[in-house]
């Protein structure tokens, strides 16, 4: 857990200097597992969101639990 927290930590400071260093609305980084969002609002916060990757999502469904034995 400290591992992630302190990656986590990294990176969302990152996303918030490049964002304003570049002085850009958006600022994005793709790993091969998510994706990191920080955005700027209207308060004195960026948004962060963390989205998984279309390959994430498909690497964790299972066709064959999700399938039904009628079929």
């Amino acid at each position: 857990m400290p591992i992630f927290i302190t990656f986590y930590e990294s990176i969302i400071n990152y996303l918030k200097i490049r964002r304003r260093e570049e002085d850009v609305f958006e600022k994005f980084v793709n790993f091969s597992w998510f994706i990191v969002y920080c955005r700027e609002s209207d308060d004195v916060n960026d948004t962060i969101l963390i989205r998984p990757t279309i390959g994430a999502k498909l690497a964790l469904k299972n066709d064959a639990n999700a399938s039904s034995e009628n079929e």
